[in-house]
């Protein structure tokens, strides 16, 4: 079964980027994407193999140095082969470092990540719609262009089991930053 790890924000910017959400189903632009339940998050790594209680044990060890994260949004961002609009971190130190110790237990404890996870390949981002109808790209971008505003910070780090048919993940347990 798939796992990954995840970067959930404090509550008062996952207020805000699901009402950014929200706004987006308001006009009719839908996520037609899994998760569209799963709080906004950065993911870290995904690995389509593997023990997630395994890389559990090795995460809870490697997290304890780590403090919540500051995150600055750059820009509003869009994926186009797979049609997704997102919110784009600038890629901070901190934040790198926190993917690189993920991945890093990762292949300690179960298995290598997937391609977009691995060094150099990763590119942080909070989505806000998947699969969107790409006839109303300018107008979902219209809406949410004021996130860039949003100062999340990132003070846990959620594993998930990823269901293989659906897509959709299944927080398992969340490790906070301190």
């Amino acid at each position: 079964m798939p796992i990954a790890a995840a970067l959930f924000l404090d509550e008062d910017s996952e207020a805000e980027i699901n009402e950014l959400r929200a706004a987006l189903v308001r006009t009719g632009i839908r996520s037609k994407a899994p998760n569209q339940n799963f709080p906004p998050h950065v993911t870290l790594a995904i690995s389509q193999s593997g023990s997630l209680d395994s890389w559990q044990a090795a995460i809870e060890k490697a997290i304890r140095r780590y403090e919540p994260v500051e995150i600055t949004i750059s820009h509003v961002g869009w994926f186009p082969l797979v049609s997704v609009i997102f919110l784009a971190p600038v890629v901070s130190q901190a934040l790198t470092g926190l993917q690189e110790m993920s991945v890093a237990t990762l292949q300690q404890a179960s298995g290598a990540p997937d391609e977009f996870y691995r060094h150099g390949r990763w590119v942080p981002h909070i989505t806000l719609a998947a699969d969107i109808d790409r006839k109303r790209l300018a107008e979902a971008m219209e809406i949410v262009d004021g996130a860039v505003s949003i100062r999340p910070v990132a003070d846990r780090v959620a594993l998930a089991n990823i269901d293989e048919v659906t897509g959709e993940a299944e927080v398992a347990t969340v490790l906070p930053l301190t």
